[in-house]
């Protein structure tokens, strides 16, 4: 099985116009995290490997503003074999072509 989880940073209080300005690109990127965590829960949540189904994985989902753009790294616990490692990447890569 897969367990998907998306990291969020914490938030200053919006106390005034600039801590809630200050807190808009955080907001973003945990909005972002949030959305793809539920996208991959509701397509992948009942997955797992038919060699090992009572093996559970764990997925972090961050996403981040650098730079030269958005940035989201996926994190995951280790899988029980190789057939399951290519199908978590799989999972990975059709995300990474539906949130850019």
């Amino acid at each position: 099985m897969i367990q998907f989880r998306a990291i969020k940073r914490s938030l200053v209080p919006d106390n005034t116009m600039a801590d809630y300005i200050h807190n808009l690109p955080d907001r973003y990127n945990n909005s972002k995290a949030e959305r793809i965590a539920a996208y991959l829960t509701h397509q992948f949540s009942n997955e797992s490997c038919s060699s090992h189904p009572d093996h559970m994985v764990e997925m972090n989902i961050e996403s981040r503003s650098e730079d030269g753009g958005g940035l989201v790294l996926y994190s995951y616990s280790k899988p029980c074999c190789d057939s399951f490692t290519k199908r978590i990447k799989e999972m990975i890569s059709k995300t990474k072509e539906l949130f850019p």
